[in-house]
């Protein structure tokens, strides 16, 4: 019981601490996607990334359905 309290308690004040700074995580967010999508497009392995990707998605997906 004291280990779940605790465990809410770390969630609770985690999720705090990113609606407190929503922007900030928005713009670093959005940020690395673009340069991500950037250096996937330049390095010209983007189809062999994408699988990888997606096949990342479909074990996860998977193994939680």
């Amino acid at each position: 019981m004291l280990l779940s309290v605790l465990a809410f308690g770390a969630i609770a004040l985690s999720l705090l601490v990113i609606l407190r700074n929503w922007r900030m995580v928005a713009v670093d967010t959005a940020q690395s996607v673009k340069s991500g999508i950037v250096r996937l497009c330049t390095e010209g392995r983007s189809i062999s990334n994408a699988s990888f990707g997606l096949l990342w998605l479909m074990f996860f997906g998977l193994c939680f359905a």
